[in-house]
């Protein structure tokens, strides 16, 4: 029951704050799988967190992980987060009406 009330709330805020629940869900679902694997390449590298520079296809998938947070971080900032529409066919405020010559 506990349970249910938590994530309750949770859904409420993200809801109140337009925060999307798809990244919600696939950080849930991915997070702890990530978390494992980080703990078996700390294991097989001995603790040693320069594996993930020192090969090349990683050093590569941290390059473009911190680009790809970078360019979208500049990019949602100073723009408002849309909120979602109860009616999925509602227009936009800022659709153009459509002009038939």
């Amino acid at each position: 029951m506990v349970l249910i009330i938590v994530f309750g709330f949770v859904g409420y805020f993200m809801r109140k704050l337009a925060f999307p629940y798809v990244t919600f869900i696939i950080g849930f679902i991915l997070g702890p799988l990530l978390e494992n694997s980080m703990n078996q390449m700390l294991v097989m590298s001995g603790n040693d967190l320069t594996i993930l520079v020192t090969k090349l296809i990683s050093l590569a998938l941290v390059i473009l992980s911190l680009v790809s947070i970078v360019y979208f971080a500049k990019g949602s900032r100073g723009r408002p987060i849309p909120a979602a529409s109860s009616d999925p066919g509602a227009e936009s405020d800022n659709a153009q009406p459509r002009q038939d010559d």
